[in-house]
């Protein structure tokens, strides 16, 4: 729904034969979310905003520009309610590499998180839930999920005691739901006070989150209990790779 809520009707699973219309990157969605490419927009648009090679040549751009701004608005509000659930967001910053000529390294900077990724992530994640869902029901014990264990409780309350001394923030680690809103606090009180700032929220996130296990795969009939499938940063009960919608 436009609301980012599910249907109350089954899922499709079957095959299908996905036609692309056009060839969107990160940069070009986001510059349709942003309004650099307007909605109106026709073929007198800059090819600096949207390359002529990855325009659409049986759909007009306004058409594309109207469904990148659909789903946007509905990834928002899935995004929304997952974080509303519980659901823990683990920044782990990415490197993002430059080029010379010879294809060597001349230059990095932090990969940018943008309104366009954080759309192709909404979509993702459900994908790979309902799959999972249908996996869970349907693959008897052949259904290969993904798990996500709790952290080290000990370690993160150790951390949790060094780290957060000078912030001033108490955090709650029992679980997923009140770690993240504990962390979303610390975000706020670092970016309020000049003292400790951006880099200090990261910095206190990262450390919080180092007790994390790693997410495993596994088979349903290696791991029967379903309590043990549970996908801890996501706090949803399955979940498994399956696809992402920009493969």
């Amino acid at each position: 729904e436009s609301d980012g809520s599910l249907r109350q009707a089954e899922a499709f699973f079957g095959r299908c034969i996905i036609r692309s219309c056009c060839k969107l990157d990160y940069g070009t969605a986001q510059k349709m979310i942003t309004g650099e490419i307007p909605i109106d927009c026709d073929d007198s648009l800059s090819e600096d905003l949207w390359p002529l090679d990855r325009r659409p040549k049986e759909h007009s751009m306004s058409d594309v520009v109207s469904d990148v701004l659909l789903l946007h608005s509905i990834a928002i509000q899935r995004r929304a309610k997952r974080l509303g659930s519980g659901a823990l967001v683990l920044k782990n910053p990415k490197l993002s590499f430059s080029l010379n000529f010879d294809g060597n390294p001349k230059g990095f900077t932090q990969y940018p998180i943008r309104d366009s990724n954080r759309l192709i992530e909404e979509f993702m994640l459900l994908a790979n839930y309902l799959v999972a869902q249908r996996l869970s029901l349907t693959a008897d014990g052949r259904a290969a999920l993904r798990r996500h264990p709790p952290p080290k409780f000990d370690e993160l309350e150790k951390a949790k005691e060094e780290v957060l001394s000078g912030t001033g923030v108490m955090i709650d680690c029992s679980s997923a739901a009140s770690l993240a809103s504990g962390l979303r606090a610390l975000e706020r009180r670092c970016l309020s006070e000049r003292r400790l700032g951006e880099s200090v929220a990261t910095l206190c996130s990262q450390l919080l989150t180092m007790p994390m296990q790693n997410a495993l795969y596994f088979s349903v009939d290696k791991l029967r209990s379903e309590d043990s499938w549970r996908h801890y940063a996501l706090n949803i009960p399955y979940y498994t790779h399956f696809t992402s919608p920009i493969r």
